[in-house]
């Protein structure tokens, strides 16, 4: 399992969708930094070819919400944010689902 780390930009979801296409949906799940997919540009969200689509119906995209601070600075000995902790637990049990099957 190859989780991806995407921003939602044009070049970004593009280059997602290229490498969902090489590894297969079955083998990908996709961690959008940034903007949940209800609030990209219309261009970006054109963007979002069909194997992304399919990903997300399948549940294989988890949403990370942008943070000024971690984008900043990186990661520090202050505490996570709880909205990309939440989000990264989500990711991990997944994950966890998905590669024992």
């Amino acid at each position: 399992l190859v989780v991806l780390a995407v921003h939602p930009s044009q070049p970004g979801l593009r280059r997602a969708e290229l490498s969902v296409g090489l590894l297969g949906v079955d083998r990908t799940h996709v961690a959008l930094v940034g903007a949940s997919p209800r609030r990209w540009p219309r261009p970006v969200e054109q963007a979002a070819g069909p194997l992304l689509r399919q990903s997300r119906e399948m549940g294989r995209v988890t949403c990370f919400p942008a943070d000024r601070g971690l984008a900043i600075s990186g990661l520090t000995p202050e505490a996570v944010p709880p909205a990309i902790t939440a989000a990264a637990a989500r990711l991990l049990a997944l994950v966890k689902g998905l590669s024992c099957s």
